[in-house]
């Protein structure tokens, strides 16, 4: 019985062995009809055993038919009217050179196929085609005369680069399309506050300006502050109009809390018993007084887009919010040994200054950042 359970085993092996094999060596890619991974398979195999006959033959069979289906795919791809057909004739002709290099490889695929089809004239061909149909398509849209026309216009110049890049002004028809295609912002300086002297609204609005010139949020929508906006020769398309409204800065409010704390077995002193001294242990009390002061920022900041050339109104929102700046400190009465350790450092605080109005409003100001910011974003993504 162990000698069949033997020989069952050794059976299965082999015939495992022989599965495996026929894969690796793409003759089950080749009967599958997928003629380009078997030659690959097979040129794999082959480096790693050059005389290995099973790739040897899948490799001798798929080769031929891999090239043949892939000269139909691109006599078909030639004849039809597929909108950028060349670049599809373009990938056909890259699996066709593929195939080659892998073949030049290895020797010993090379020894199976010893002139393997070199396309370097054909994928060179069908490169400055697919260039030029691609250069075409972005004269068409960018006669188009608008936005969206220029931007298609900007990604098939890119396109036409890609396939030659020494294509007659190339990079000057890709930085003018950008720039037809780009929405230009100029975001206005925000007013102070309630026309206050002590309140400057610079702070937000330089945050703002490091924020959209650190960030891309679109490809086609640049950001200018005034000063950009009066160096370029480019007229502006939005405004961007900012001011805070109803801002208020509320008077110190004082909050006052006091709780009546007890701490079991704290260790008060020893009591000597014979010749040994033994801890005594009591319940120690303590009363604290907790105190918070609060300042209290709220105000609403008013965003408008609006179209400079027009003096329309495109878009309007209002961010309202709130900051609260405040200081917490704490008094002990009794014995401290009552205490945690967070009401210990409590007692060590003191009562801090109320800031200056500034400070509180670009607390406030950070508040509203983070709401501002990501509409920004969303806003101007999606155009």
């Amino acid at each position: 019985m162990k000698a069949i359970n033997t020989l069952i085993l050794h059976l299965i092996l082999l015939v495992l062995t022989a599965y495996l094999s026929s894969c690796s060596s793409g003759q089950k890619a080749f009967e599958q009809g997928n003629y380009y991974d078997a030659v690959l398979k097979a040129v794999s195999r082959l480096r790693a055993n050059t005389d290995q006959e099973k790739a040897q033959e899948a490799l001798q069979n798929a080769y031929p038919l891999a090239i043949k289906s892939l000269e139909e795919a691109i006599q078909n791809t030639q004849m039809g009217n597929e909108l950028f057909k060349w670049d599809k004739v373009v990938s056909y002709y890259n699996q066709i050179n593929y195939l080659y290099q892998q073949i030049q490889s290895s020797p010993g695929a090379l020894k199976v196929i010893p002139n393997p089809f070199n396309p370097v004239n054909e994928l060179l061909n069908a490169r400055q085609n697919a260039a030029m149909e691609y250069f075409k398509a972005a004269e068409n849209a960018i006669a188009s005369g608008n936005r969206e026309g220029a931007r298609q216009a900007y990604r098939y110049f890119l396109k036409t680069k890609e396939f030659n890049a020494q294509f007659r002004d190339i990079d000057q028809k890709i930085r003018d399309a950008k720039d037809q295609g780009t929405l230009r912002v100029m975001i206005e300086p925000i007013p102070n506050p309630n026309n206050s002297r002590e309140i400057s609204a610079g702070f937000l609005q330089q945050k703002l300006l490091n924020y959209i010139h650190t960030n891309s949020i679109h490809e086609f929508v640049k950001f200018y502050s005034p000063v950009e906006a009066n160096n370029t020769p480019y007229p502006m398309d939005h405004v961007l109009r900012m001011q805070f409204a109803d801002l208020k800065l509320s008077e110190a409010n004082h909050y006052e809390r006091v709780e009546d704390i007890s701490k079991d077995s704290v260790q008060v002193g020893t009591v000597k018993v014979g010749e040994e001294e033994k801890p005594i242990f009591e319940t120690v009390k303590a009363k604290l007084k907790t105190l918070r002061k609060e300042i209290q920022t709220s105000g609403i900041l008013q965003v408008e887009v609006l179209d400079p050339i027009r003096q329309e109104l495109i878009y309007h929102q209002d961010f309202q919010n709130q900051s609260i700046w405040s200081s917490e400190w704490g008094i002990c009465e009794g014995d401290k040994r009552a205490l945690t350790n967070a009401q210990l450092q409590l007692i060590q605080k003191k009562e801090e200054p109320s800031p200056r109005p500034q400070k509180l409003f670009e607390d406030f100001s950070q508040v509203v950042f983070q709401q501002l910011t990501p509409w920004l974003s969303n806003y101007y993504r999606n155009l």
